[in-house]
């Protein structure tokens, strides 16, 4: 049986016929199902899937790991987005999506990186999609503000230090470090007391 189903294209047109085959086959829940590999997956869907290949990494020592889920539509991901991310991440198109470790004011963190077309890599923290009302992925508190804004400022020379050590050794263990396992702490006095300090003044 064939469905017709009428249309107005602009007011003041005439109505126009749409022929849709078979659409008394299709259930409300197919309808949906359809409809929803369109979007971006739930955020507990993604969530699962960051800690899947975040936990792989872990485990394997691992830098980071090529992302398979085909029932993840990562084009919907990156265009839901805030803006200006989705055109800067999207670029000539998506080749591949990788868990990869970020480099950032913190250590050991991991990001979705696309893999575009061109064999360019954009990263993008995947709670962005679900920044919302909604959901509460991000500390909105001012201290948190804070200690982002000090850990930018400071992360060049954190970098500058650790070039200029002949060698990266552990004050506790005295074990000698590669330069990605060489984390800089500050010492007598911890970052965090600091922190303290200067919301307290």
């Amino acid at each position: 049986m064939t469905t017709l189903q009428l249309q107005r294209v602009s007011p003041g047109s005439t109505w126009t016929g749409r022929v849709l085959k078979g659409a008394e086959k299709v259930s409300i829940a197919e309808m949906k199902a359809q409809v929803a590999r369109f979007r971006a997956p739930p955020a507990n869907r993604m969530e699962a899937v960051f800690l899947k290949y975040y936990t792989i990494c872990k485990e394997q020592n691992k830098k980071q790991i090529a992302v398979n889920e085909p029932d993840v539509n990562w084009k919907a991901v990156v265009m839901t987005l805030p803006p200006p991310q989705p055109s800067k991440v999207l670029g000539c198109g998506i080749r591949k999506v990788w868990l990869k470790e970020h480099e950032c004011v913190f250590d050991g963190i991991f990001r979705f990186h696309v893999e575009r077309l061109d064999g360019t890599f954009a990263s993008f923290d995947w709670k962005d999609v679900y920044r919302d009302a909604y959901h509460s992925y991000f500390d909105k508190s001012f201290a948190n503000d804070v200690e982002m804004a000090l850990r930018t400022a400071i992360l060049p020379h954190l970098h500058e230090y650790k070039s200029s050590q002949a060698q990266l050794r552990s004050h506790k263990s005295g074990e000698l470090l590669t330069y990605d396992q060489a984390v800089v702490q500050h010492h007598p006095i911890t970052f965090k007391e600091l922190i303290a300090s200067f919301l307290d003044h």
